[in-house]
Order: structure tokens, then sequence, then C-alpha cells
């Protein structure tokens, strides 16, 4: 279900981030350290990720992983990827498609991203929830994403240490332990995925028609607000299990949030299911330097990942 972020949120990001205890190391490599933590009555381990970035600022690395215009160059695995809308001016939620290996179908998610930068902190948390307009679609299975965390700080003179906290139920018909080696093999090559791309980025930012951050710069959102049962289950809905009174609250304040931005900024504008069954045996002119803008000439990177012990059927 769909809610506005608390501080509670942020503050159990960074718990998890900071806390060791029951988190198992897996990796530990050229600053970068992989952890897995086994969840109480759930079969998909938290896989925990930390790593330092010497040469990308906090600032830099928290744009790249907020714009949505830039990961459709540097996201080799991303199919489809659509803003929905906004709560506010701090949580909005999305459509995420992304290709699998063969021979399993591709995934989706509907995220609700919330957001929070103290200034010393910058923290983004995703999490899957329902939206009317969004159901399961043929083709794709519906993936269901726990929770998704980015914890960055700045390191001086000019680095960052980036965490990253993830748990994520790909639904289908694959094996638990499968996931959970999949996840956590995965997790580096991330890392260095988003390297390359924020290096890349102040290039391309500067390349485009436009400046638009509206992570940073609230004037700058063009999606429209969608209401809080919008992403409530569509039978709760109809069977009338939807709170209003505490629907009305929340869009109330959501109203009332963006109304003061509007207001404050009128003025002034501020620039800088299922696979198949798988049976498992055991602005600058010139742009052509940045390292992620060659994504466009090049045809989608295979998994590395190889699928090649097993056999499959056909039925669902």
């Amino acid at each position: 279900m769909a809610r506005i972020a608390e501080d509670n949120d942020f503050d159990n990001l960074k718990q998890l981030v900071d806390d060791n205890d029951g988190w198992i190391l897996e990796l530990d490599k050229s600053e970068t350290k992989v952890y897995t933590r086994p969840v109480e009555g759930c079969s998909f381990q938290m896989v925990k990720i930390t790593t330092f970035f010497e040469d990308i600022s906090a600032e830099i690395l928290y744009d790249v992983l907020h714009d949505p215009d830039y990961r459709k160059v540097w996201d080799t695995h991303m199919l489809e990827s659509l803003e929905i809308g906004v709560f506010n001016v701090n949580n909005d939620i999305g459509y995420y498609a992304m290709q699998c290996p063969a021979p399993l179908r591709p995934r989706d998610f509907v995220l609700q991203r919330s957001w929070l930068d103290t200034g010393c902190e910058q923290m983004l948390i995703s999490r899957s929830v329902e939206h009317k307009d969004y159901p399961p679609k043929k083709g794709y299975v519906r993936a269901f994403t726990h929770i998704t965390g980015f914890l960055l700080r700045s390191k001086p003179p000019s680095g960052c240490i980036l965490n990253y906290v993830a748990q994520c139920d790909p639904q289908g018909k694959l094996p638990p332990w499968l996931v959970n080696k999949v996840t956590h093999t995965l997790g580096p090559r991330m890392i260095k995925d988003l390297r390359k791309a924020a290096l890349g980025y102040v290039q391309w930012k500067y390349s485009q028609s436009h400046f638009r951050k509206p992570w940073r710069y609230p004037e700058d959102i063009t999606v429209p607000r969608i209401l809080i049962e919008d992403c409530w289950e569509p039978a709760k809905i109809q069977q009338g299990q939807l709170d209003i009174a505490e629907a009305s609250k929340i869009n109330i304040a959501q109203s009332n949030s963006l109304k003061e931005i509007e207001t404050t900024t009128k003025n002034t504008k501020v620039h800088s299911n299922g696979d198949k069954n798988v049976n498992f045996n055991t602005k600058s002119n010139s742009t052509n330097n940045s390292p992620v803008l060659e994504k466009k000439k090049t045809s989608k990177r295979k998994f590395k990942f190889k699928f090649d012990k097993f056999t499959r059927d056909r039925s669902e």
C-alpha cells in the first residue's frame, strides 16, 4: 500500500546500513563489500552493498539515481520507464520494466520512490505499490520490491560512500536459492555501471536542451499529482475497505504541500506471473567522450549469468 514516507522510514534505512549484526559478508574486494541477511518469514535474502567512489561526489550520484532521462542512457537492462505522478515533492510513483536472462520473462514494477536530502546525507527509498492504471500486463511478470534503498555520504575531498540495501521477490517460479545467488552476484556489476554513469553525467546533462531536476527544484515537476487511493488494490476499493477519511487527510496534505511550492516558486526559477518451470540440477557541444553515451551505439548487453544446467517445461 502506498503511503507518504516518514522520518522513521529513513531512520530504518540508516540502521540497515550502519548495523552489521546478522549480516554475512559475501565479498570484500576493491573498496566494495557485499553482505546478505536472511529475513524471517521470507525465502529471499536482503542484500547490502557498500562502496567508496573516490572521484564522484554524493551530489552527482544522487542526481544520477534520480534522473529519469539519463537512466534511459545508462541502464542497459531497462525496457521501459514511466513517471506516473507525484504524491508530493518528495514522493512519486513510477513504472519500470527490465529484461531478464533467457529463458525468463521480463519483470516489471510499480514503485513508489521517497527521498530526503539533509545536506550531509542523501537517501532514496523505493518499494512496490499498486496503481489502478498499471495492472500486471501480458508478457511481463509483476515483481515485488520490499525495499530498495540508497544512502549516500560525502567523503572529502571529492568522493562519496554509496550504501545500497535491497530485498526483492521476482515472483514467477524461480527457486529462492537461485534468486539469492544471482542477487549478490549482480550487485557489484550494478555498482560498476552506476560509477560509469556518474562519470559521464555532467557532460551529458549540459548537452541536453533542458536542465530539469524536479527532485531538487519542485517547480520543474511536470507529471500530475495523484491521489493516495489511486494506489490501493482495486478489489479493496470496490469492497469498501479503503479508509476514505485517512486517504482524504493525506490528499489534503499533498495538495497543501504542492500549493506551497507553487506559491514560493511562482516568481523565481532556480537552475544550476510466471516463467517456464525450471528444474535445476544443483552544456558542451562535444559528448562523444562520455563513457555512457556509447550505450546508444551498441545493442543491449547480454547477461553473463548462464542458465545452462537445467531442463525446462512449458507448463505455467
